[in-house]
């Protein structure tokens, strides 16, 4: 029986997958080369017009309203987590720690830490006066139950209608929704921007505590402080 030709990436000939247009290792140069060029951290304002873009209208059927809400609390935990895209989708209700009366924040409790072995999970505190947690706090509580994850497979049933199915959503539909956004953001997008921020109040240590990452090197590729973070503390003569 004769063997089926293996597909290679049509840029350095190493092996991809089926669905994929090139090799991992492309890919990864890809996104290295686009998050080297990346520009200074935006205003949280133009943040919250990109989540004000997804509008829910009152004609729209249930399915459709929740979907859009879905995404859009999906935008608004990628930035204010500033988590990796595959650490948001493995959350669950139980996650969510809301019963915090002498604290200022609610608490993301064991969430997945993906690139850190010695602390491969972290607490993540959510402001309760941030805009977007409302929308979250809302979004979690309407779960069943604690097992359930946040953002699930949803599968297509005799053509029409939708079946929950409480497996973590595929990345490759983050990603599709994302773009559909906007065509020049992308999911990680959105850590820069909420670790960038962040930069601003915080040392590096308490940084890496959000970030997750091992050590304050790995900051650099992502803070990309805005001028108007720092122009008023330079001295003058």
């Amino acid at each position: 029986m004769d063997r089926k030709p293996e597909l290679t990436c049509p840029k350095c000939k190493y092996p991809k997958t089926k669905t994929a247009k090139t090799c991992y290792r492309c890919r990864g140069h890809n996104r290295v080369a686009r998050e080297a060029t990346l520009e200074p951290a935006i205003d949280r304002k133009d943040i919250n017009k990109i989540v004000d873009s997804i509008k829910i209208k009152p004609k729209m059927t249930n399915e459709e309203k929740n979907v859009l809400f879905r995404n859009k609390v999906l935008v608004e935990l990628l930035y204010i987590t500033s988590a990796r895209i595959t650490e948001v989708l493995s959350l669950k209700k139980e996650n969510f720690d809301f019963k915090t009366p002498k604290s200022s924040n609610y608490l993301i409790r064991k969430m997945k830490n993906q690139k850190n072995k010695k602390n491969p999970t972290k607490i993540i505190p959510i402001p309760k006066s941030d805009r977007f947690t409302k929308d979250i706090k809302n979004y979690v509580e309407r779960l069943p139950d604690n097992d359930s994850y946040l953002f699930y497979q949803r599968k297509k049933v005799f053509g029409w209608t939708y079946q929950r199915i409480n497996k973590p959503m595929h990345r490759s539909t983050a990603f599709r929704m994302i773009k559909k956004l906007d065509s020049d953001i992308w999911c990680h997008w959105f850590r820069h921007q909420r670790l960038s921020h962040l930069a601003e109040n915080l040392t590096d240590r308490q940084l890496i505590g959000i970030s997750g990452h091992r050590s304050s090197q790995n900051l650099e590729h992502y803070v990309r402080l805005n001028p108007s973070a720092y122009e008023n503390l330079i001295p003058t003569e």
